[in-house]
């Protein structure tokens, strides 16, 4: 399980029960949303949808809720090559046309026949999804390695850290952006753990400057 570092994840609960059910908690470094990048994809998705059909004052937004979700899970994912919820339910998702065109459907003589085609559909399915997402994973991998560039920061050093947050009652304008001093204590790929006064957490080289 992967999460950003908000207090509802990062609880003595969530803890416990990830404990108990043999869950790997694995957390975002701090102000970099691009760690939860598939999941950051899906909300812009989700309230590009939403904004088609809302009114200008944004408060039916649930009322369009299930059918922005329904036509995202019918629609066939670019990583994968299947619709969300083929991967999930073993075929396409049936619209309200269905009931008055009644498609021909595939009839089965026993349950025993159903469940083999479908057990051998859903491991296709899977096995080419999973294909798929190992192709787009590499592309997007390579994307950012041609653009990435490397960090010259130690452990032992000092750093400002960018703070994108806004802070209620402050003009973003004039927000100071740029944190610190804190110390890099240990270094793990492109990722630092900082340590300073009320600060203690892992964060991006991409977001630090040397002190």
């Amino acid at each position: 399980m992967l999460t950003d570092l908000g207090t509802n994840f990062t609880s003595k609960l969530i803890e416990n029960v990830c404990k108990y059910l043999q869950i790997t908690h694995l957390k975002t470094t701090a102000y970099r949303p691009q760690t939860n990048g598939a999941l950051e994809r899906f909300h812009r998705t989700l309230k590009d949808l939403l904004s088609h059909y809302i009114k200008p004052n944004q408060r039916d937004w649930d009322e369009w809720l299930p059918y922005a979700l329904a036509a995202y899970a019918s629609t066939t994912h670019s990583a994968t090559g299947e619709s969300p919820f083929f991967l999930l339910f073993g075929r396409d998702m049936d619209y309200p046309y269905d009931e008055i065109f009644k498609p021909i459907r595939v009839r089965y003589d026993t349950d025993i026949n159903y469940v083999s085609e479908f057990v051998q559909r859903m491991k296709i399915a899977h096995r080419n999804a999973i294909a798929n997402i190992e192709k787009s994973t590499q592309r997007v991998h390579d994307q950012f390695n041609r653009k990435a560039a490397p960090h010259s920061l130690q452990e032992g050093d000092r750093v400002y850290m960018y703070d994108p947050s806004d802070k209620a009652g402050l003009n973003r304008k004039l927000a100071k952006r740029w944190i610190g001093p804190y110390r890099i204590t240990r270094l793990k790929g492109v990722t630092a753990h900082i340590k300073g006064e009320r600060i203690n957490l892992f964060g991006s080289c991409g977001k630090m400057i040397p002190f």
